[in-house]
Formats: structure tokens, sequence, C-alpha cells
């Protein structure tokens, strides 16, 4: 499980920190950035919220040296099984009258940014794996480099469909995606279809599985939610 810390400056990317092996606390710990100005870590709580961006930590038997800056938005965290099993009920709460838990998923028709198309019956025999995210959504854009590794790991399965359901415009998913990474098959516009099926905050996280029949749905940002969505993906794929 990846443990990270998220923080708004001035800088991001690329931004390589260090400090004495020694440093065994975090107030010990200083970061260079690129201009080779140093702070202590506890100077970012008096930068200004500019970019979110995320802090991984660098350490040497089980010290931390520094940490590497990345803009949360341009990160793909390499998802790796943990081996533990996921209780997905832990998460899997729902208020959503239109997407329960065990009933079938409503029809829908989607078609992505690249001109392909989505139809439920069509993917029937597949798990579907949808999120629902908007632009200007922090949450949504801090849980997309674990959605993107997510992706990643079953990027060659041809079993399981991920599709990345925005309410912006075409516009303005074109103008994010090429500032930002998400692996998903983005389908702008789904506005009325979030509407229509009582979704109204974000992110949601849905897994669906091969008789079309909804096995995980979640509602804003969950740490972790990269090991639940696999967890329900691997039970949706062994039935």
């Amino acid at each position: 499980m990846h443990k990270t810390l998220y923080i708004s400056v001035f800088f991001f990317a690329g931004l390589l920190i260090s400090s004495s092996a020694a440093a065994q606390q975090a107030s010990d710990v200083f970061i260079k950035d690129a201009y080779g100005k140093t702070y202590p870590l506890s100077a970012y709580d008096s930068l200004s919220k500019v970019e979110t961006i995320m802090l991984i930590p660098v350490k040497t038997n089980g010290v931390i040296e520094g940490y590497i800056i990345k803009s949360i938005a341009q990160t793909v965290i390499t998802f790796v099984p943990d081996g533990k099993k996921y209780n997905i009920l832990e998460i899997a709460v729902t208020d959503n009258p239109t997407l329960k838990i065990g009933q079938k998923m409503p029809a829908f028709k989607l078609n992505d940014m690249n001109g392909k198309v989505y139809i439920k019956d069509s993917l029937k025999g597949k798990v579907v794996v949808m999120n629902f995210w908007f632009k200007a959504c922090g949450p949504c854009k801090q849980e997309m480099p674990y959605l993107n590794g997510l992706a990643d790991y079953y990027k060659d399965n041809k079993e399981v469909t991920f599709i990345g359901a925005s309410t912006d415009d075409s516009v303005v998913c074109e103008a994010f995606l090429q500032k930002n990474i998400f692996k998903y098959h983005i389908v702008p516009k789904c506005r009325d279809l979030a509407d229509k099926w009582n979704i109204h905050s974000f992110p949601i996280n849905i897994v669906i599985d091969k008789q079309g029949k909804i096995v995980l749905y979640t509602e804003g940002y969950n740490f972790g939610i990269e090991n639940y969505l696999n967890e329900s993906i691997k039970q949706a794929l062994a039935n």
C-alpha cells in the first residue's frame, strides 16, 4: 500500500528531494526545489495552494532520506497486489436507489473520445470498471494515479474494460487530457446520465460483473481504492 502525503505548492514535477541519511523525523527532512533552494518539510504548511502534488518518500534501510515530488495528475502508481483479501463490503456502502449492489446495471450507450461505442448488452461477458469524474474535482484527480496503475495492471486482460465517464464536455476533457494522465476510456458529456442515475457526488467508482450486475459502488475519495477495485474485479472475473 502506498502511503503518500498530498500538499499544494508553487512548484512541482521533476523535483528531487534529499537529506541526511540519518534523518529519522519528518521535521528533519529537507526538500530541495528545481532552483536549488531547500526547505524543511514543515515549511509547506505556509505555502499557497496552487497545484496538487504527491510526496513519494525515498527510504534507505527504512529511513526517509527525502522525497520525490510529482504532480498528481501526471503520476501513475504501479499497482502490485499485496495478497490481502479486501472486504469490499467495507467500502461498498451506498444509498443510491438506482445503482444498488447486486442489481442489474441500467442500460447505457456511451461514446468515448476516440469514437468507440460502449453498450451494456455488448459488454456482457466482460467486467466493466466505471469511474465518474469531472475536471474541477480535486478528489477525482487525487485517485487518478492509483486508477491509472490498476488500468495498467489489467491492460492485457481483454475481459476487463475501464471507462471514465466525465460530466465535462469533449472540449474540456480534451484540454484536461493534454496535460493529465487518465488511462481509462474517456467518455465526455455524462452529466445527464449522472443525474439519471442519481449520481450527485464525485468521484464514483463502479464495478459491473460479466452478467451485468453491480458488485461495487463507492462514493468519494477512498484511500486504497485500487485494492478494493481489484478485489471486486477478481471476484467478478471468477464468476
